[in-house]
């Protein structure tokens, strides 16, 4: 669906300026293709389009603002934690900013850009924050983190978000030695999206992923084996890094089984 989302919004683009008096709905447009391409992990097509939006001298405070959010996504995606952190801080301050300033006419910004809630993105920070802090080993951060940002959503809902934030969690349990625990979340977490949010593949195969990372660790990684080949099937269009994390995956089944040429001929592939 990517893929297809991105050649309608190629076409829109062609239709719409920055230039004209009121680019609203060519921000709108720039700002769904680059996510087009963030969530395909093609994180420099997605940084060049942000560019044209933040490089504009005219460039509005809401729409810096998300230039700033979504290269703070581009660098957490490709492993850039440092300058994740450094965006996110950036962008708590300009979002701090906007809501301080003049709120009413920053949300209706927001909304007319189709960028959704303004507010709710103060959450979204939080639980980068989680992400972040699970990824640099501060563990008891990452769960006190997920806590805040649940109770966000609770107070501001958005379709889905609560399993990938649980998803955080999962990953926590497993860093912790929580092996069974985290499986057990992640399978919830991957029965949820399957009933209530079946056309999100992505969402499933993450949870998916989180439970065969579970198994993997557990007592007996075979366990893992059935996971990571639905995990190597799924469509790259979909999940552009899951084919690897499979691959890696069956090859350290094969590793720990002894069979060495069986492993370097997966990790290779």
């Amino acid at each position: 669906r990517h893929r297809l989302a991105e050649e309608r919004l190629r076409e829109a683009k062609g239709l719409v300026s920055l230039d004209d008096d009121d680019p609203w709905l060519a921000v709108a447009v720039s700002f769904a293709l680059a996510k087009c391409y963030r969530v395909q992990e093609r994180f420099e097509e997605a940084h060049e389009e942000l560019a044209q939006l933040s490089n504009r001298p005219d460039v509005h405070p809401v729409v810096e603002f998300q230039c700033t959010w979504s290269e703070c996504l581009e660098a957490k995606g490709s492993g850039h934690l440092g300058a994740a952190a450094e965006l996110a801080k950036n962008a708590r301050d300009q979002l701090d900013a906007l809501l301080s300033s003049d709120p009413r006419e920053a949300i209706e910004a927001a909304e007319s850009f189709n960028l959704g809630s303004l507010p709710r993105k103060r959450v979204h920070l939080v639980r980068l924050g989680a992400e972040l802090a699970r990824r640099g080993g501060d563990y008891v951060r990452g769960h006190e983190k997920v806590d805040e940002a649940l109770a966000g959503y609770r107070k501001d809902p958005e379709d889905g978000i609560v399993g990938y934030t649980e998803l955080i969690r999962a990953h926590l349990l497993r860093q912790e030695g929580h092996i069974e625990e985290s499986h057990d979340l992640a399978e919830g977490i991957y029965r949820g999206f399957a009933e209530q949010r079946p056309t999100d593949l992505r969402g499933a195969g993450q949870a998916l992923r989180c439970m065969a990372q579970a198994r993997l660790c557990g007592s007996d990684p075979e366990r893992a084996r059935a996971l990571l080949e639905k995990i190597a099937e799924m469509d790259p269009r979909v999940y552009p890094s899951a084919r690897s994390f499979a691959l890696f995956g069956l090859g350290e089944l094969e590793r720990l089984a002894g069979s060495h040429p069986k492993a370097r001929n997966l990790y290779w592939r």
